[in-house]
């Protein structure tokens, strides 16, 4: 998990080669895109065959304009503890 949440950026070679078996950080981000597709895709947390086997797996090409967050969530009051402890129990797109 601490891998596939770093902040490195692998050879495109590595990262292809590498997520056949495992999560990579390119394969992970995705899944914390805004667009609710990818969000509900790459799932796994060790290994690659889980998302592919139920298929959430999803890549695309242009991973540098991913927005990353979750739409009605990106207030600062939601970016501090008690806010993100508050996040599983709303629902986003009532919030102001």
């Amino acid at each position: 998990v601490q891998f596939h949440h770093a902040d490195i950026k692998l050879p495109g070679w590595m990262d292809r080669a590498l997520r056949v078996v495992i999560v990579t950080p390119d394969m992970h981000k995705l899944h914390h895109s805004r667009i609710r597709r990818e969000t509900d895709s790459n799932y796994a947390s060790l290994l690659t065959v889980w998302d592919r086997i139920f298929g959430s797996f999803l890549m695309r090409g242009e991973l540098h304009t991913i927005r990353f967050g979750v739409d009605g969530l990106t207030d600062d009051r939601w970016q501090k503890l008690g806010g993100v402890v508050k996040t599983p129990f709303v629902e986003p797109e009532t919030q102001p």
